[in-house]
């Protein structure tokens, strides 16, 4: 009997993310000079579903794709930068993403472009329109 309880806190409790769906959001962004032909490849997807030219806007967001699917083990992220050359980059994912409370309805992955580079970030929406983000290393 003392098991039961044990193990009901070891599953709402673990820290391990599932490999199965996750609800989630994916967005991009970008923070440098306007970029041409972007795309990220997120599992089966891209997005967005065609190379699109993002102009700058400052980090102040961008498309956001809600979906509920297994987190992929890499994204690669394609892009033209400023200087004409082009970029894709892979990006880990599934090995870094360790807490699955990210995950719960609210959470979200932002690509954000910045001329020659692409950083990761996780966010999760807080009471009062505040944001925990965290940049994946």
């Amino acid at each position: 009997m003392k098991l039961i309880p044990v193990l009901l806190a070891m599953s709402v409790s673990g820290c391990a993310l599932s490999r199965g769906p996750v609800d989630h959001a994916v967005s991009y962004t970008n923070c440098g000079e306007p970029v041409q032909s972007f795309k990220i490849r997120y599992g089966s997807y891209d997005f967005p579903k065609h190379p699109t030219n993002l102009g700058y806007n400052k980090c102040l967001g961008g498309a956001q794709y809600r979906i509920t699917i297994p987190v992929p083990e890499v994204a690669v992220v394609e892009w033209v930068s400023p200087t004409g050359q082009h970029h894709s980059e892979t990006v880990e994912l599934y090995a870094k993403l360790k807490d699955k409370s990210w995950f719960n309805g609210d959470g979200k992955l932002i690509f954000e472009v910045e001329n020659e580079t692409v950083h990761v970030y996780l966010v999760r929406e807080l009471p009062n329109f505040k944001q925990e983000r965290s940049q994946l290393q």
